[in-house]
């Protein structure tokens, strides 16, 4: 066997690290529920002034390794007023009530050899394509596809 080399010409660009210098600010670390080496960071600061942000901010940031979003406001009560309506809708009953389903179905996912998939609440593609099913297959073979009634 001849190995083959191939040589790639590319131009690139060097960019320099983005990092706000603070006056104060607070971080939290959380683990992902699924893989304990995954974390996220959310942080919450006061930057300190710069000639492009003269006047005082609040802001909130959070990262995981793939990127990083930031959410500045005029002031500490602004980022708090949007993170408790996010908290509020999570609470509310609605949410919670798709929380307990979902928390069912999953406990039922699999049943007496076979996966029960309501399409309202479980991505059925993703579990087709999980089993190796082909998107343009006619016929699952060994799949059967009850309707419920």
């Amino acid at each position: 066997m001849v190995k083959q080399y191939v040589n790639i010409n590319a131009r690139g660009k060097l960019m320099k690290g983005f990092g706000l210098q603070k006056v104060l600010g607070h971080r939290i670390v959380v683990k992902d529920c699924f893989n304990e080496l995954m974390t996220t960071t959310m942080e919450v600061f006061k930057p300190k002034l710069v000639p492009r942000q003269p006047r005082p901010v609040s802001m909130f940031s959070m990262y995981n390794g793939k990127g990083t979003c930031y959410y500045r406001q005029e002031n500490n009560t602004g980022i708090a007023k949007q993170l408790r309506e996010l908290a509020d809708i999570l609470t509310s009953n609605e949410w919670l009530e798709k929380e307990q389903i979902l928390e069912d179905i999953a406990d039922t996912l699999v049943y007496d050899g076979e996966v029960l998939l309501d399409s309202a609440f479980v991505d059925v593609g993703s579990f087709k394509r999980y089993a190796g099913f082909k998107k343009k297959e006619k016929g699952y073979p060994g799949l059967t596809i009850v309707e419920k009634s």
